[in-house]
């Protein structure tokens, strides 16, 4: 075993006192929580409300798109702005309308075609169309306006009949030897993080291995290495050394202090 150990010593020293180790060890999990935290930060934080406008060939659904597009908010604050389109036929204002467009005074305009009602079809134009959440939030206030005027003409009121059919909402209650605690989703937040880190460290252990190996045929210490000791103690000391490495007693830190700031996270939520 004092071989395997002074193997083990050595490849550990050898990574511990290198600048590589450092940096990964710092920059690794910072990088990690970045990927993982930049889009929720992103779709969180999406900047001013867009102007949009209507141009309605169909006649009848524009008034009741806008006002639906006017009552869709994300984090309490209005996402549309529907400025009036040109007063004009309908090619010209489309016209005028993209040159705003393109001169950057709008951000786009959503054209209902005549036969809007009937086909369920509408298009937006815009310089930006790889927003899927605020096309999606688009997408549900024209179908709102058009599921209203189609009740309204069946004789229904659509008010009541959105009253009637609105979304269950089920509450998720997690049962514990503590009681009883509601689940906004930070145990799948924590097992998800958790598994990265486990992945990471797999993918790093087998990395660093493959390294030491190599890097040991290249200087020919392998050769007195071997000739001191059998392969399976060698081995031993190369799989002990980058499992011992100071990152896993960063990455369990780590995990624990997640896993305190979901559980704080989630009583502040109840």
């Amino acid at each position: 075993m004092k071989r395997v150990y002074a193997v083990a010593r050595r490849e550990y020293l050898e990574r511990v006192r290198s600048k590589a180790f450092l940096v990964s060890t710092i920059l690794g999990p910072t990088l990690l929580a970045g990927f993982m935290l930049a889009p929720i930060l992103l779709a969180r934080q999406r900047g001013r409300p867009l102007r949009v406008a209507i141009v309605d060939a169909s006649g009848a659904l524009g008034s009741e798109v806008g006002q639906s597009l006017a009552r869709r908010k994300v984090a309490g604050q209005e996402r549309f702005v529907v400025e009036p389109a040109p007063a004009a036929p309908v090619e010209q204002a489309r016209a005028a309308l993209q040159e705003r467009v393109v001169q950057g005074d709008l951000d786009g305009y959503l054209f209902l075609p005549r036969d809007a009602l009937d086909r369920s079809a509408a298009e937006y134009y815009g310089k930006n169309v790889s927003n899927m959440m605020d096309l999606e939030l688009m997408n549900k206030a024209v179908e709102e306006a058009l599921v209203s005027r189609r009740l309204s003409s069946e004789g229904l009121d659509p008010e009541r009949v959105r009253s009637l059919t609105r979304a269950v909402d089920i509450k998720k209650v997690r049962l514990t030897a503590r009681g009883a605690r509601e689940d906004r989703g930070a145990s799948f937040l924590l097992s998800l993080v958790l598994m990265m880190l486990l992945y990471t460290t797999l993918a790093v252990w087998g990395a660093a291995v493959m390294n030491g190996v190599i890097e040991e045929k290249t200087n020919r210490v392998v050769e007195v290495v071997v000739s001191s000791l059998p392969a399976s103690r060698l081995f031993a000391g190369k799989l002990i050394s980058p499992s011992s490495s100071s990152g896993r007693l960063v990455w369990p830190r780590s995990a624990r202090w997640g896993r305190r700031e979901s559980a704080r996270w989630a009583r502040c939520r109840s």
